[in-house]
Formats: C-alpha cells, structure tokens, sequence
C-alpha cells in the first residue's frame, strides 16, 4: 500500500477532518469546568506519551505493509523527530531547503511512521474526534488499519471524526507524517525547520448532535458601558436549545437565557486592557455537554487615521515570539511558554505578535488572562521565492552593475517572484484556508485584537480574496498584512480590506516621511523592527520619540524574542565539557543554511536576557521623568491606570556620587497625562547634583511580584563647578568604519573583515588565515 499523492496537490488541503471551528474543550455536566486545566475533563483523552515509530529516507521506501510492520523505535509525542536523532537540524531563513518545483517536493521526503494502541471504550451515540494540534508538514491517519484522512497547515489543528473506525478494547493509531508537502511553499518561515507531531494529540468525546463551533460577538455603545452580547451557535446536524449563563468577574450571575442564539445587553460593565485584563464567564450547557469561555469586552478601531483601543490611542510595546526551546524544538508546554510571559510582563512588552503562524490555542488563552495584546498571524510565508531570479547566476552580475534601468527591472522581477503565489490560482484556496483556520480557531479570544494575513508573500488576488474573507468574518478585529507594500507590475493592489499600513524596519525618517503626506490615513505599524541581533535595539529610543510625536504610529514589535539554537548531539562534546553546547547554521551537516542569523534574540535560548533587553524594557518603562521650569514632571505612560494605583517611585538625591536624600512616594496622575512629582529639588552647590527615579510595582500581580523594578530615570540637576581634565589619549578620535564584510556576516560565507580609523587599520581574509 503506498500512500495517497496528496501531499502533492493543492486540490486537497484537508480530507475527511471537520471544518474549521473555535477552539473550546467541553467537559461532562456536574463538572466545574476550566479550559486552561482541560486534562480534567471526563469528555478530554489526551494520547501524549511514548509513541512507536519508524523513520524512512522517502515515503516511497515505505513498506507495503507499513501499518502492520514491525516498530523498531519509541519517540516522544509531541516532539519533533530531530531533537530525538532522526534526521538533522537545518536552518535557513529565505531560501527554500528543498529545489523550488512548486507543487512539487523531493523525491527523497523523509518520513515518520507513529503507532500507538489505544484501548477505548466507545459508548453507543456519542462521537469520537481525533485532535492533532500540531503536525510538520502533512499527515496521513489510519485508525485500525482503516484510512481516515489527511491534513496540512503545520501550526493549526486537524481534527478527524473516527467514531467509526473505533471500537471496544484496543484500537490502533498509526499517523503517518512527511517532511515536506506541498503547504512546505507556504511555510518558509525563518527558523529551524523541524518535523513532526509536535503539538497534542486527544480525543474528544461528543454528543451525536454535538456543538460544533459558536462565535461571540457584542457591539459597544459610544461610552463602552454598555455591551449588547451575542452568541451564534452552530450544531453538527440540526439546531438545539443552548443554557447560556454570563458571569461577572466577581462570579456573580449577570444573565441566562436558554435558546438557539443568545442576545443579552450587558451594562455597568468592566472592559479588559493588557494592564488590567478583567473577564467575564460565559458557560454554555446542552445535554451532557458544559463548555466554558471567557469574554473580555473592548473595542477596537480606527478613527482618523488613528489605532483606538477601548476609545484611546494605545502603543504596542511589542515583540514577534516563535515557538523555539533547544531541547524541545516547536514543542513547547505552557510551562515554557509562562517563562517567556514572565519575562516579557518583567520587561514591560505588552504585545506579541504571533511569528510566523498560531500558536498553541491555549496560548491565546493564557494571554486573555495575564493581559497580553496579540497579533494572531496565520502559517504563512513564502518570500523563498523573491530570490529564484534575483539570486540566479545569469542575473547576480547585474547588482554591481551601476545601470539604474537594469537594477530596477531586476527589482520588479524580484517583486514579481516575491508575488508569486500571491497571485497563482493554484494556491488560491491554500491561502484562503490557513486564514480561514487561523481566524476560526481564535475567534473567541479576547486578547487577538489584529489579524494578519500572514508573513513576507508579496501581495495580490489571492490576499485580497483572503482579506475580504477575514474582514466579512469578524469585523469587529483590524486586518494586517505587511505584504501588501509590494506591487506586482501586472497587478494594482486592492487594499480596501486591510486597515493598517505596515512596514519592517523602516526609519524614523521614513516614519517623518510617512506621517508628512496627507494622503496617508491608515496608522503606521512596525511588525518588525530594531533587530535585536548582537549588540542592537540602541535605536530604540529614537523610535519611541518618534512614535510618541505621532497618534497615528501605533508602535512596533522587536525582531524577535528568542535566539534559536537547538542542542548539539552529545557525541560533540568531549568528556571535559561540563556544559551543553548549542548549535546555529551548518553545525549540523546541513550544506544549504544561514549560519547565525538565527541567534537574533531578546534572549538566549535558555532565556537568559540579553543587555538589548534591559535597553527595550527601559524604553518601555510606564513613566517617564523630565526637569521643566525647576521642577520634575512625570509622564504617564500607560494607557488604563493611574501612576498612584500601579507604581511607586523611589527618588535618590546624589552629590558627587554620595546620597544626600532617598524616599519614595505615590503620585496620581491619570493614564497618558502629566503630573509635578511633589519634590523640593536643591540650589546648586558646585557639586554634581543628580536625581535618581527607580519604579517598582505596588502590588503583585499573576506574572510579577510586588516590588518589580519596572524602570529608571536619572536627571541632572545641576553640573559640577570643576570638570576634571581628560586625558590627553582620549581625545584622539577613534571614529572608524567598521566591519567592512565582503561575503556575508556568518562564519560559513565571510570572506574578509577590515576595521580603518585615522589611529590604525585592520584586515582579515578567511582564505588566507591572515
């Protein structure tokens, strides 16, 4: 038996698995149900664990009797199979690993074969729904020797209905996963690619007319203190009467209703906001079947050209957060995912923007209750093919060329290619689905306040059909996609859906430039900037002046959170080694890869902050002090709460380095506005006189202790009389060029370094060894 060619045919996204729907876990009536302890339902089998496997050079080397041959080793689900020795690591970040032959993938496909028995106890009318919430690239599932179906989109779930293939007693599960598919060309996101089933695998248990998908909406009225609440409803076969009850954040019952649909108006309410992220319950309950959502109510819109956020302008201080852990790979717990929380709540970052795909569905839920604002991005990007033509040897002599007609026509064509499967009808319903997927999924949650259409994929009609989709869908979110900068020649842009406009790492002129012209209507949003690669993000304050002088500017988001940098094998390390070593591009055999360019983290790998991240935490701190007219004036950062009700400041009086004065005191001052800090500042003295502001947090909080330093300034009061002499070597001018690099910035490619100032000059080249 070989397998179905479906992984080659973008006819078939999807077989046999339900349609796209919300996330929600239902639990058995006489349950208190909580979806972030979902292991606790009676209707919830989670089939993690150790599962058999065996691993192929292609499918094609797959046995005829694959189902029923002998399992030879174990692997961990979920995991990907190179952090357990299968296959190597690759990284790369533009080009495709694999020949770009769309639709088509390498005959040498590796291939994972997963079995599991499972014993089950079906009871008569119930169904039975297989989740994989997670699968790189594709899978194929037989329960029982029996094909059930297959699916793609990497990062979002396929869920199957096997209530006929299973029965009493053991029952066999056997999943077959492909390297590569023809969804590959859409995922060529900039990171490790590993593979496998990585996220978990459960069983659902479901009435026989079951609840299929419902989708919250509520439309505020101009004060947002009132909320009229609806709930549609969707069952798998005929419409049923729901109990719908609505909770405050205290408990306490706000409404019911029983009925189909629910329609409620709800007053007196409470909003949520990153700083204050309060939530209402919303229970539904129908035969067997109680299902809990939470609901945040808070606006989002435009309005003259600016970003409103429950009827204020708000700045996200964001950052774009893959999925990566050394050890795990795309695997990644709730566990690990609260340390990047933590940390990121610890370094005042109030938006994540979710790179380049969904997460986890729990993921969002989490950030519905610590108060996280979230770009929901679907799992899309193929800019592997802006560099077919632009990077092919008939064509590179051109760039050095000093002929602008030909450096542009090379640039249209690069364009053109970056528009590829923007525009071909072949991957029409393959764009449309992962947005499809991505909006469905997270449509309930509270803290998904922008849709992005996905990552780096030119633009053009196949964008515009998605965003037409995602914009009649849900409304009430904005719509991102930076993509839609780029312009083929045959195409002109219909951008009507989308409502910001969005660049990476323009600069602060280029936002001067922006906000300049009046033609410009749509707020300005950085999905990517300030590289955080090295000993970067020094222009991070540059650009919050710069956003702070414009309503329009909406902030940005840091690339990226984390380094990646997956565990080397530990036949690399000597018995001497007492610590792990860690590996980037070409570590791992791989001939085609990007060297470190992976290691451009907030963090490490392990989490450990770098010093770019204490400057990003700074810039973001929730106050900011400035010396005006002999007194010090505090400005609110934040967009919700008063300075009184979130920190203190601690104040320090210094003269030459010696304290003189220390306290710390409450000051009230209304979100975004400016208060006189209640401080007699001295006459001068001769002395360097200096004031330090610390900020800590006035009372814990889910992720933060109370106490937390959130910030410092430090004002020059007054300069000292006498400045001591410099010395005479330091004033020679060391102002230099530096890293003058012929062949790119990584180990593997860089061919010469030189470093010339008017003091000195030097040079390196690789080849030589000089």
């Amino acid at each position: 038996m070989s397998l179905p060619n479906y992984y080659q045919d973008p006819s078939v996204l999807h077989l046999n698995t339900t349609l796209h729907h919300a996330y929600f876990i239902p639990f058995a009536k006489g349950q208190t149900p909580n979806q972030l302890e979902r292991e606790q339902s009676e209707l919830f089998t989670l089939l993690n664990g150790d599962w058999k496997f065996n691993f192929y050079p292609s499918p094609h080397d797959l046995p005829e009797d694959f189902l029923n041959t002998k399992f030879t080793h174990q692997i961990p689900v979920p995991s990907n199979w190179q952090t357990q020795g299968f296959d190597a690591h690759q990284y790369t970040n533009i080009n495709y690993p694999i020949p770009f032959d769309p639709p088509y993938v390498p005959h040498q496909n590796p291939c994972g074969v997963y079995q599991r028995e499972i014993t089950f106890n079906p009871k008569p009318n119930k169904r039975y729904l297989l989740n994989f919430e997670g699968v790189d690239s594709c899978l194929f599932v037989y329960v029982n020797g029996e094909f059930v179906g297959y699916g793609q989109i990497s990062h979002s779930t396929n869920e199957f209905d096997i209530t006929k293939q299973l029965k009493q007693g053991k029952n066999s599960l056997v999943v077959v996963v492909l390297k590569w598919c023809d969804g590959s060309y859409l995922e060529d996101q900039d990171k490790f690619r590993m593979s496998g089933i990585f996220r978990d695998v459960y069983i659902l248990e479901r009435e026989q007319n079951y609840l299929q998908d419902f989708f919250i909406r509520y439309q505020l009225n101009a004060d947002l203190s009132k909320a009229e609440l609806k709930v549609e409803t969707q069952f798998s076969t005929y419409t049923e009467a729901v109990h719908f009850q609505l909770f405050d954040p205290e408990n306490r019952l706000v409404c019911e209703q029983t009925s189909g649909d629910f329609c409620q108006e709800i007053c007196n309410l409470c909003l949520w906001n990153a700083e204050d992220p309060t939530l209402y319950t919303l229970c539904l309950s129908y035969q067997n079947e109680i299902i809990e959502q939470k609901i945040g109510f808070r606006q989002i819109r435009v309005e003259n050209g600016v970003m409103l956020f429950n009827n204020a302008p708000i700045k996200f201080k964001g950052v774009n957060r893959h999925d990566s852990d050394p050890k795990t790979g795309y695997s990644i717990s709730r566990e690990q995912a609260l340390v990047d929380l933590r940390l990121m709540k610890a370094h005042n970052i109030n938006a994540i923007r979710t790179a380049h795909y969904p997460n986890a569905p729990w993921f969002s839920e989490l950030c519905d209750q610590l108060g996280f604002y979230l770009i929901a991005e679907s799992d899309l990007e193929s800019h592997g093919s802006s560099a077919v033509y632009i990077e092919s040897p008939e064509n590179s002599i051109f760039l050095n060329v000093p002929n602008p007609n030909k450096q542009e026509e090379i640039r249209q064509q690069a364009v053109d290619n970056f528009c590829y499967f923007a525009r071909d009808p072949l991957f029409k319903q393959a764009i449309l689905d992962r947005n499809i997927a991505n909006v469905e999924r997270d449509k309930n949650r509270t803290s998904v306040i922008i849709w992005s259409l996905g990552n780096e994929s030119g633009f053009g009609e196949n964008f515009e059909v998605a965003a037409r989709w995602v914009k009649q869908r849900d409304p009430s979110r904005l719509t991102h996609y930076e993509g839609s900068i780029y312009q083929h020649s045959a195409h002109q842009n219909d951008l009507s859906n989308l409502d910001l406009y969005s660049e990476m790492y323009p600069s602060t002129e280029r936002l001067e430039e922006y906000f300049s012209d009046s033609a410009n209507h749509k707020p300005f949003i950085l999905c990517e900037y300030s590289h955080a690669m090295g000993n970067s993000s020094g222009d991070m304050e540059d650009y919050w002046q710069t956003f702070q002088r414009y309503s329009g500017a909406c902030g940005g988001f840091v690339w990226e959170w984390c380094d990646h940098a997956p565990l080397l094998p530990n036949s690399e390390l000597s018995a001497e080694q007492k610590t792990e070593k860690y590996g980037y591009g070409g570590d791992f055999g791989e001939t085609l890869h990007d060297g470190n360019f992976c290691m451009d983290g907030l963090v490490s790998q392990q989490r450990v902050p770098h010093s770019n991240l204490l400057e990003v935490k700074n810039v973001n701190r929730p106050v900011r002090a400035e010396l005006k007219a002999g007194k010090i004036w505090l400005k609110n950062q934040l967009d919700f709460s008063d300075l009184a009700d979130y920190l203190t400041v601690h104040y320090c009086f210094s003269e030459n380095g010696e304290t003189t004065l220390q306290g710390q005191c409450l000051v009230n001052c209304q979100p975004n506005q400016t208060a006189c800090l209640p401080l007699t500042l001295p006459e001068p003295n001769g002395k360097l006189q200096l004031l330090t502001l610390d900020y800590s947090l006035n009372e814990s909080t889910a992720l933060l202790e109370k106490g937390h330093h959130l910030g410092f300034d430090q004002i020059t009061l007054h300069q000292a009389m006498v400045t001591p002499a410099l010395n005479p070597r330091r004033k020679r001018s060391f102002l230099c060029k530096i890293l003058q690099m012929n062949g790119g910035f990584n180990r593997a490619t860089i061919a010469t370094l030189s470093i010339n100032s008017k003091a000195f000059s030097a040079g390196l080249r690789k080849t030589a060894r000089q």
